[in-house]
């Protein structure tokens, strides 16, 4: 019977995906086989009992293992499943990681690039996200350190003599605590007041959330709950605001307070007087709390329809009168709110005009007090130490007698002269008129002297030299004493001539 009994492939052949091979059917055996049969894995192949030699086309890397049976007159030999060495490109490529690992945040992970291939790999490329890592080495496996929920995912490339093969993105699995935790509700549910709604508490975490804490308010109203949702019934717009806190084996992460967006009218509307503008007065309908939002605005004067008037604020037109009763109404989808009346006057911006002028005329008043009363301060302070300095002046002229006149020009009374001189002054004041005192003109005193023993009268001339003075250093007090002076010299003569 046939022996050593094989499937012969083309010797020096590459047998690349889709192209076609011939197998043959080899034995020994005596005498020579007269039938062949062919199997294809386990599955026999019709065809004619001569044929010893078959074409497989479309050779792919999934081809199965060919066999044949050599069959002659003394028995059959069986050839062993052969496998046609197709060469393809890497194929199934995958990023791996390690297997029964938790990747926690900041721990370090190895990615390793596996596929199948004919030849295996001699060459990988590394991508994170979709920026290619600039390796040294083109290896296999690289270490990705210090991961986190952020962390980008991975992808590989493998490369042999017959092409290349490209993994999809591999994210990194990294466990943490819930994070953007939030509290939602369905958008396609209308909220009215006095209805019910469904808070969803949701997050990012890895692994999920196994434990959920509702809050309103400040205050706990579920505690460790394994439900996700939350109803709320006969809800308003006075209804407090809600929070969760989601759990698992990670930490905890919790969501910040959301309010009920319940529809509500306008609430809260009053008129309200803004400064005036230069050419014009402003009047603001304001109000308090609106969901949804205000639309826009009905302004009234003495109860009836400004028409054109829809916006937030009025503006009063000073040309115009302005005066009367005026109030808004806010508008919104919910419902709509009027203020009440407020009574506007056109004193109110003169009054307010007028004011600004009578503060404005105080302060300039007030200034110009101020500045006179100081003006004063100086000049009284400038005439008392003028005047002082006068008062030292005239004692000064006191002690000298001499000083504001010139000597007495005498002619044959010397000794009379000198009685005069060292005579006592009186203290008589009398002053005279700046009229009567002369600042240029010598005074000439004549009183009677005995000459040669006879009685005829002669005169001797005395010759009074005044200097000039200004009218408020004159001395008063020098000139009467002069007058006193000249009094005694007539008097002494007189008693020279008895």
């Amino acid at each position: 019977a046939p022996k050593d009994v094989t499937v012969n492939l083309p010797k020096n052949e590459e047998f690349l995906e889709g192209s076609d091979v011939t197998l043959t059917c080899s034995c020994r055996s005596n005498p020579p086989p007269h039938t062949y049969e062919w199997y294809r894995g386990n599955n026999k192949i019709n065809l004619r009992p001569e044929v010893q030699r078959i074409v497989v086309r479309n050779l792919n890397k999934d081809t199965e293992p060919y066999s044949c049976v050599a069959i002659n007159t003394v028995g059959r030999g069986e050839s062993p499943p052969t496998p046609i060495p197709v060469k393809y490109a890497p194929k199934d490529v995958t990023v791996s990681l390690p297997k029964n690992e938790k990747f926690l945040e900041g721990s370090d992970v190895i990615l390793t690039c596996s596929s199948r291939s004919n030849p295996p790999p001699h060459r990988y490329e590394w991508y994170r996200g979709n920026s290619k890592i600039n390796l040294r080495l083109e290896v296999q496996s690289i270490k990705v350190q210090n991961v986190n929920k952020d962390t980008h995912p991975y992808s590989c490339v493998a490369i042999n003599t017959v092409g290349r093969g490209e993994s999809p993105l591999t994210p990194i699995p990294v466990q943490y605590a819930p994070k953007d935790v939030m509290v939602s509700f369905s958008k396609n549910e209308e909220l009215l007041e006095g209805s019910d709604v469904i808070l969803t508490c949701s997050s990012r975490s890895n692994p999920p959330p196994h434990r959920y804490e509702w809050y309103r308010g400040n205050s706990k109203i579920k505690l460790n709950s394994q439900e996700q949702n939350l109803r709320v019934q006969n809800i308003s717009k006075d209804t407090e605001r809600f929070s969760c806190v989601a759990i698992n084996i990670r930490g905890r992460g919790e969501s910040p307070l959301i309010e009920m967006p319940v529809p509500y009218a306008v609430t809260g509307v009053q008129v309200v007087v803004l400064h005036p503008t230069e050419g014009a007065t402003e009047l603001k309908c304001n109000f308090v709390r609106s969901n949804p939002s205000v639309t826009h605005y009905t302004w009234m004067k003495d109860g009836k329809i400004l028409l054109n008037k829809t916006e937030q604020i009025l503006v009063l037109d000073n040309s115009e009168d302005k005066s009367g009763m005026y109030s808004c109404i806010a508008h919104s989808t919910a419902g709509s709110s009027t203020s009440a009346e407020l009574e506007f006057k056109d004193s109110y911006t003169n009054e307010d005009s007028t004011g600004n002028w009578k503060y404005s005329f105080i302060l300039i008043l007030i200034l110009g007090i101020l500045a006179g009363v100081l003006f004063l301060i100086v000049i009284v302070h400038f005439v008392t130490r003028t005047k002082a300095s006068q008062t030292s002046s005239r004692s000064e002229n006191s002690q000298q007698p001499d000083a504001p006149y010139t000597d007495l020009v005498k002619t044959e009374v010397s000794s009379d002269y000198d009685t005069i001189k060292n005579a006592t002054r009186r203290t008589t004041s009398t002053e005279l008129s700046p009229g009567q005192r002369s600042t240029h003109t010598p005074q000439h005193v004549a009183f009677p002297t005995p000459a040669n023993g006879d009685n005829d009268t002669h005169r001797h001339n005395v010759e009074l030299h005044a200097t000039h003075h200004s009218p408020f250093n004159l001395p008063l007090k020098e000139e009467s004493c002069l007058q006193i002076i000249i009094m005694k010299i007539l008097k002494e003569n007189n008693k020279g001539n008895s």
